[in-house]
Protein backbone atom coordinates (compact mmCIF):
# COMPACT_ATOMS: atom_id res chain seq x y z
CA UNK A 1 0.00 0.00 0.00
CA UNK A 2 1.16 3.65 -1.14
CA UNK A 3 2.05 5.71 1.53
CA UNK A 4 -0.59 9.06 1.16
CA UNK A 5 1.35 11.81 -0.71
CA UNK A 6 1.13 15.78 0.67
CA UNK A 7 -0.56 17.32 -2.50
CA UNK A 8 -2.46 20.42 -3.52
CA UNK A 9 -5.81 18.61 -2.96
CA UNK A 10 -4.53 17.82 0.57
CA UNK A 11 -3.53 21.61 1.32
CA UNK A 12 -6.62 22.82 0.09
CA UNK A 13 -8.34 20.43 2.22
CA UNK A 14 -6.72 21.34 5.42
CA UNK A 15 -7.37 25.13 4.51
CA UNK A 16 -10.75 24.77 4.20
CA UNK A 17 -11.18 23.04 7.36
CA UNK A 18 -9.02 25.93 9.28
CA UNK A 19 -11.25 28.53 7.60
CA UNK A 20 -14.14 26.58 8.67
CA UNK A 21 -13.17 26.68 12.14
CA UNK A 22 -11.66 30.17 12.09
CA UNK A 23 -15.01 31.28 10.55
CA UNK A 24 -17.06 29.85 13.44
CA UNK A 25 -19.12 27.43 10.76
CA UNK A 26 -17.27 24.62 12.46
CA UNK A 27 -19.34 25.21 15.82
CA UNK A 28 -22.34 26.40 13.78
CA UNK A 29 -22.87 22.97 12.35
CA UNK A 30 -22.19 21.18 15.78
CA UNK A 31 -24.77 23.50 17.16
CA UNK A 32 -27.41 22.04 14.66
CA UNK A 33 -26.14 18.11 14.42
CA UNK A 34 -26.24 18.43 18.46
CA UNK A 35 -29.58 19.93 18.58
CA UNK A 36 -31.11 17.07 16.51
CA UNK A 37 -33.22 14.88 18.98
CA UNK A 38 -31.88 11.39 18.68
CA UNK A 39 -32.53 9.36 21.89
CA UNK A 40 -30.80 5.97 21.48
CA UNK A 41 -33.64 4.63 23.84
CA UNK A 42 -36.53 5.81 20.80
CA UNK A 43 -35.51 3.57 18.40
CA UNK A 44 -35.69 4.68 15.16
CA UNK A 45 -38.33 7.92 14.26
CA UNK A 46 -38.63 10.92 12.45
CA UNK A 47 -35.54 12.77 13.96
CA UNK A 48 -33.03 10.21 13.99
CA UNK A 49 -34.55 9.67 10.21
CA UNK A 50 -34.08 13.04 9.31
CA UNK A 51 -30.28 13.52 11.10
CA UNK A 52 -29.06 10.69 8.99
CA UNK A 53 -30.98 11.47 6.01
CA UNK A 54 -30.58 15.11 6.06
CA UNK A 55 -27.78 16.08 7.84
CA UNK A 56 -24.86 13.33 8.22
CA UNK A 57 -25.40 11.74 4.35
CA UNK A 58 -25.10 15.23 3.14
CA UNK A 59 -22.13 15.72 4.46
CA UNK A 60 -20.68 13.01 4.15
CA UNK A 61 -21.46 12.96 0.74
CA UNK A 62 -19.84 15.73 -0.54
CA UNK A 63 -16.78 14.16 1.38
CA UNK A 64 -16.70 11.26 -1.47
CA UNK A 65 -18.42 8.89 1.30
CA UNK A 66 -21.36 6.05 0.15
CA UNK A 67 -23.70 6.00 2.85
CA UNK A 68 -25.85 3.34 4.17
CA UNK A 69 -28.84 2.97 7.01
CA UNK A 70 -28.62 -0.43 8.29
CA UNK A 71 -31.13 -1.79 10.36
CA UNK A 72 -30.57 -2.62 14.09
CA UNK A 73 -30.94 -6.63 14.71
CA UNK A 74 -31.78 -5.67 18.44
CA UNK A 75 -35.81 -5.20 18.19
CA UNK A 76 -36.66 -1.60 18.73
CA UNK A 77 -33.02 -0.63 18.40
CA UNK A 78 -32.08 2.61 16.57
CA UNK A 79 -30.42 2.07 13.37
CA UNK A 80 -26.78 3.04 12.45
CA UNK A 81 -25.45 4.84 9.42
CA UNK A 82 -22.48 3.40 7.47
CA UNK A 83 -20.13 5.07 5.45
CA UNK A 84 -17.29 4.43 3.31
CA UNK A 85 -14.80 6.16 1.38
CA UNK A 86 -12.66 4.25 -1.18
CA UNK A 87 -10.37 6.12 -3.53
CA UNK A 88 -7.87 3.56 -4.75
CA UNK A 89 -6.87 -0.03 -4.15
CA UNK A 90 -3.84 1.35 -3.82
CA UNK A 91 -4.74 3.61 -0.62
CA UNK A 92 -6.40 2.51 2.72
CA UNK A 93 -10.65 2.57 2.67
CA UNK A 94 -11.81 4.90 5.56
CA UNK A 95 -15.34 3.57 7.22
CA UNK A 96 -16.93 5.73 9.88
CA UNK A 97 -20.67 4.98 11.11
CA UNK A 98 -23.06 7.58 13.35
CA UNK A 99 -25.64 6.07 15.80
CA UNK A 100 -27.93 7.91 17.99
CA UNK A 101 -26.35 9.08 21.19
CA UNK A 102 -28.10 11.05 23.33
CA UNK A 103 -29.75 9.18 26.10
CA UNK A 104 -32.09 10.72 28.60
CA UNK A 105 -31.35 9.41 31.58
CA UNK A 106 -27.47 10.14 31.12
CA UNK A 107 -28.47 13.65 30.01
CA UNK A 108 -30.55 13.98 32.92
CA UNK A 109 -27.89 12.86 35.29
CA UNK A 110 -25.20 14.97 33.42
CA UNK A 111 -27.11 18.42 33.30
CA UNK A 112 -28.25 17.92 37.41
CA UNK A 113 -24.32 17.98 37.88
CA UNK A 114 -24.26 21.50 36.20
CA UNK A 115 -27.39 22.96 38.05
Amino acid sequence: MKEPQNTRETAIAIAIACQSFDSGAFFADLQRRVAFRTESQNGPNAALNAYFADEVSDTLARLGFTARVVENPIADGPPFLIAERHESDDLPTVLTYVRPRRCRARLRRAVARWV
